[in-house]
């Protein structure tokens, strides 16, 4: 199994796909909170980051003397006298391990060293290798709606006609309001050329739809010319194994369109691969400069730096982050932010600032654990602290459609690229 990589957000497989779909390696499945956002095609990210790690308060700090003679103690004052006299032995010893890593770091509500299921390390290599059979659109569940917050293009589902915003009340009979995000996964995928029913519902319209399923990509980078200001967007998702390469074809396609800055859209970004996330920095930095600095057990430090010249290293930038965006995508903020190539606009990052590696277990298991943490180019840490915008403008509200015409951040961004470009 891949074993580097860091990632902050929930990796619940889906046959969907999530704001920003994180990789395994060094990623963090999160707790299990009401239902977040998936994809159907894709991977989903089961709750939202939180803006500092997890304290514990001063009566929760509390050891108790010689606590593990002590644990031995309490398993048997259990076998001896908890009144069901049949216990599963296992599950409170799951417990146990789930117990003694939420001693380490965490965030709120997100576990970055977490216990991993064989159904999550599953997850995560479909995330990585980023490609599935589903129907190619993003969905949050809401207080028990269910609906698309974003349809990938050339999908099934775009194809089917389901536009941003549509509601899924049923999926092959079954009523969403009562499934899980992972159920409703479960229902979407399927082999390739198979059909899934859905009832949509588009305002006061509701009607049966069947789509066929397909093969469907997942882009770690997708973007476009805002031709007028001639300004590329480029919204990165997910540091995937192809996320430079998928970025280098855009750059190079928006500047032969005449854009002459980009707005780099790293909100609800979790991370992913921490080679793919050094890669995409060092397309917007000069060679030689520090990346991130990595400060592993016992001290130990590991400089990165960006190694190759890039058309868009001298370009102007606008960098978008938001509470979602976490650790890789934290380091690119950070990387750009310290060398004064991007201005931030946005809200605080999520403040993640470790390194997780995977560790195989027996049976499938694995265990995902802190190995490091990482500070950006001058020296600022970001575990609690996170990215700070340079100009902090609300979110566009939970659950609205992505329209970049109506996103105050991105048209805040077009300004200021507009300014710096004399466009």
């Amino acid at each position: 199994m891949q074993s580097s990589l860091l990632q902050h957000g929930a990796i619940i497989a889906l046959c969907a796909l999530t704001q920003c779909g994180g990789e395994p390696g060094e990623p963090g499945p999160s707790r299990s909170t009401p239902q977040p956002s998936a994809a159907i095609g894709t991977v989903a990210q089961a709750a939202a980051p939180a803006k500092a790690p997890f304290l514990l308060q001063d009566e929760e700090k509390r050891t108790i003397p010689n606590a593990q003679a002590a644990f031995a103690r309490v398993m048997a004052l259990i076998q001896a006298n908890y009144v069901d006299k049949k216990i599963d032995e296992d599950l409170l010893w799951t417990g146990a391990i789930q117990g003694v890593l939420d001693r380490l770091i965490q965030l709120k509500k997100q576990r970055v060293n977490a216990l991993l299921t064989p159904r999550q390390i599953k997850e995560m290599r479909l995330g990585i290798k980023g490609r599935f059979s589903g129907i190619g659109v993003v969905i949050k569940k809401l207080e028990n709606v269910v609906f698309a917050s974003e349809v990938l293009s050339g999908s099934p589902a775009e194809k089917a006609g389901i536009k941003g915003g549509d509601r899924f009340l049923a999926i092959d009979g079954k009523r969403t309001a009562e499934l899980s995000l992972l159920q409703i996964v479960d229902l979407i995928r399927g082999p390739e050329g198979s059909s899934v029913e859905l009832i949509v519902q588009r305002e006061a319209q509701e009607w049966n739809l069947p789509v066929v399923r397909g093969s469907i990509a997942l882009p770690a980078v997708s973007g476009q010319l805002l031709a007028e200001d001639k300004i590329g967007y480029l919204r990165i998702t997910s540091f995937r194994k192809r996320a430079a390469e998928e970025l280098d074809r855009l750059v190079a396609e928006q500047i032969g369109k005449g854009a002459r800055g980009f707005i780099v859209d790293l909100r609800g970004c979790p991370g992913g691969l921490l080679d793919r996330a050094v890669a995409v920095a060092e397309r917007f930095l000069s060679p030689q400069k520090t990346i991130v600095t990595l400060k592993r057990r016992g001290g130990k430090k590991e400089v990165l730096r960006a190694a190759r010249k890039d058309p868009a290293d001298t370009l102007p930038l606008v960098v978008l982050i938001g509470e979602h965006t976490a650790s890789g995508a934290e380091i690119v903020a950070g990387a750009l932010r310290d060398h004064q190539r991007a201005v931030i606009v946005g809200q605080p990052s999520a403040g993640k600032g470790t390194v997780e590696k995977i560790l195989d277990l027996d049976d499938g298991w694995a265990l995902k654990l802190s190995i490091a943490r990482f500070f950006g180019p001058s020296g600022h840490a970001f575990q609690g602290q996170g990215v700070i915008p340079d100009f902090a403008i609300a979110a566009p509200p939970a659950g609205a459609p992505r329209e970049l015409a109506k996103d105050a951040q991105v048209q805040a961004a077009r300004r200021l690229l507009t300014m710096r470009t004399g466009s």
